[in-house]
Order: structure tokens, then sequence, then C-alpha cells
């Protein structure tokens, strides 16, 4: 798996806040804001409304996408993590990042929604 410049590491690491950007089936272009974590130099993201999320199944569906870091476009290939310990990781991550507002924490941390997390890797 190829890694991510450490600039663009430090910016999703440093971010509460990032847009994705995916396309539907018809070519539309989509770009919601969402939250993203980095475990080691791996970022992920997970879908707060699970597979109902617009974003997550045109994301994973399409397989690649972009995420937006102020003016800089990202591409982006997403690959579902099915692994529970990876997937713990990620949630704790959530955790140590996102304080506040808790209510918001703890819905990114369901296990409604676990199944919808996501590993990005660079294009």
């Amino acid at each position: 798996m190829t890694a991510f410049p450490a600039i663009v590491l430090e910016a999703f690491r440093v971010r509460h806040e990032v847009e994705v950007e995916t396309a539907s089936a018809g070519g539309e272009v989509h770009r919601v804001v969402i939250w993203i974590v980095v475990v080691g130099d791996v970022p992920y993201v997970r879908s707060v409304r699970g597979a109902k999320g617009r974003w997550y199944r045109e994301l994973l569906r399409q397989g690649d996408g972009a995420i937006h870091v102020g003016p800089r476009r990202i591409p982006v290939r997403a690959k579902r993590v099915t692994d529970a310990a990876e997937n713990a990781r990620v949630s704790e991550a959530i955790q140590q990042k996102y304080v506040r507002p808790v209510a918001s924490v703890n819905a990114m941390i369901r296990d409604e929604v676990l199944a919808t997390t996501a590993r990005l890797e660079p294009v």
C-alpha cells in the first residue's frame, strides 16, 4: 500500500472536519463535511448515518473519491474495514481526537456504524 505524503497525513491529523467528494452513478458530484482520523499513518473515515449516508454509499460503490482540506483536493481510494481490532483502533482514535460534542462522538462509535469504517489510500 502506498502512503500519503507526511504533509497530507498531518493535515488529516489536525483538521477536525474535512470535505469528502463523491459522485453518484450518474456522475453528479457531491461534497459533505465529515470527520477523519489517522491511526499510525493510515487515515480513516466513518459514516455517522451508517450505510444510509450518501457519501459512504457513493464512495464505496465507486471506490475513488477525494478529501478536501482547505483548498487542497486529495484523491483517495476507500477500502471497507472488516477487522474488529482495526475498527476498535479507529473508534479509540475518534474518542481521542473528538472530545466534544459528546453526543456526536457517541454517535460515531455506535455498533450500528462500525461497518461503515473505511481506510483511505492515495490514488
